[in-house]
């Protein structure tokens, strides 16, 4: 016996499946029933063909109506599901010859009936595998059908019950609010079949990777306290009814803030602190002692929260800005005292470039500068100097000192 596995018929079967799917989604077929094609017997020199397997794959099942008649499964709306079948040639034709031949075949599907013979011609005694093929509904939800496939030999029968797939959730939300928790929301969304049980929540630490975490009931929160301080957590969720569970909705992703110390560092006597955003390097600087023992900036890499550099000052450093467009680092030095604290004024703003973390440039301005801010679209620095209540306003593209405002006057004019 030969054993041969063919594609062509499934094509001729698939044919007449899909012209019944369009006449009853034109309405035609109500009650009667339709044929299509030539009968029994009218194919050329005709074999007996007889069908000795039929597969239903369904993508997470495999059926066989054969080894279960009146066999009954259950298909979501608008999925495909597939149909293998193997057919088996007799030994002679209808002509009582062995020569090249055909055989007849023919389905029921919804009220619609089709026949044809094979459009390739077959030897005697072999098998002849058809498909796999796609079958969808036409018809909607909640409906039943019956699916004859018959040949002259025999006839396979099963039935579909077409169920609607949940529609998934919408607009799901994650946001890491408070330490060791993520707070989940989502919205229903709810075209029809809303009957929803439950909803099945899919995380991972990396986008496109969730796996199932946990079930809740028919709710629109979940709080997930099993998570890590300073993780990414990626979520997905999906809704669950009676009729199974539906596609996964949008991805969403937060992380879990420590409302704790999570490194310290060990610098001087510390007073002001600067960040770089661009480059995330941390600038903070140290008065020191009398006659400005230990005064410098400290250099800190942020991610490694270690100190990698530190610029000596001598001017007594106590204030700093930072201009992240530039990446230039503006520190106030208010000036320095003795051991018998005899105060000596400073007078400038020390310029750091960030790329080597040196001083480029000292601005002149008025007496004990002890406050920096920057506006980094204008790249202008503004420092407001403590002694004369003034603020000197320096260009940051010249390193000059543009203008210096006093304040005592500006308030005699308001007054």
């Amino acid at each position: 016996m030969i054993e041969e596995s063919r594609s062509y018929h499934g094509k001729y079967f698939l044919t007449i499946i899909f012209a019944s799917i369009l006449l009853v989604s034109f309405g035609i077929l109500v009650q009667n029933v339709f044929a299509m094609g030539p009968g029994p017997g009218s194919c050329y020199n005709e074999y007996v063909a007889t069908i000795v397997d039929f597969k239903i794959n369904n993508g997470t099942q495999i059926f066989d109506p054969i080894a279960h008649p009146g066999l009954t499964f259950q298909e979501n709306w608008h999925n495909t599901y597939l149909v293998t079948n193997k057919v088996h040639i007799a030994n002679q034709s209808s002509q009582g010859n062995t020569n090249p031949g055909s055989w007849w075949e023919g389905n029921d599907y919804y009220n619609f009936h089709g026949q044809a013979c094979s459009d390739s011609y077959v030897s005697p005694n072999q098998n002849v595998t058809e498909g796999p093929f796609g079958i969808q509904d036409t018809e909607g939800p909640f409906t039943q059908q019956q699916v004859d496939v018959m040949t002259v030999g025999n006839s396979v029968t099963y039935y579909v019950q077409w169920v609607p797939t949940p529609t998934a959730p919408v607009n799901l939300s994650a946001k890491g609010l408070v330490p060791s928790q993520i707070n989940l929301n989502w919205d229903r969304n709810c075209s029809y079949n809303c009957d929803f049980t439950n909803y099945k929540i899919y995380r991972s630490t990396s986008s496109g990777t969730e796996t199932l975490l946990t079930t809740v009931g028919n709710v629109l929160s979940y709080n997930d306290t099993q998570v890590t301080n300073g993780v990414t957590y990626f979520y997905k969720v999906t809704s669950v009814s009676q009729w199974g569970e539906s596609p996964q909705s949008n991805e969403a992703s937060a992380m879990p803030f420590a409302d704790q110390v999570v490194a310290t560092i060990p610098i001087k006597s510390g007073v002001d602190v600067g960040v770089n955003p661009n480059t995330n390097t941390i600038y903070v600087v140290n008065p020191g002692g009398y006659n400005c023992q230990g005064c410098a900036v400290s250099v800190i890499d942020g991610a490694t929260n270690s100190v990698t550099n530190t610029i000596m000052d001598q001017s007594g450093p106590i204030d700093v800005g930072v201009n992240p467009n530039t990446n230039k680092i503006y520190v106030a030095n208010f000036g320095t005292h003795d051991s018998s604290f005899h105060v000596f004024p400073g007078t400038t703003v020390s310029v750091i470039d960030g790329a080597t973390n040196s001083v480029t440039s000292t601005i002149t301005v008025k007496e004990e500068p002890d406050g920096i801010g920057i506006n980094p679209n204008t790249n202008m620095i503004y420092v407001a100097n403590r002694l004369d209540n003034s603020v000197s306003v320096i260009d940051g593209a010249t390193n000059t000192v543009e203008v210096q405002y006093q304040l005592e006057l500006i308030l005699r004019v308001l007054v």
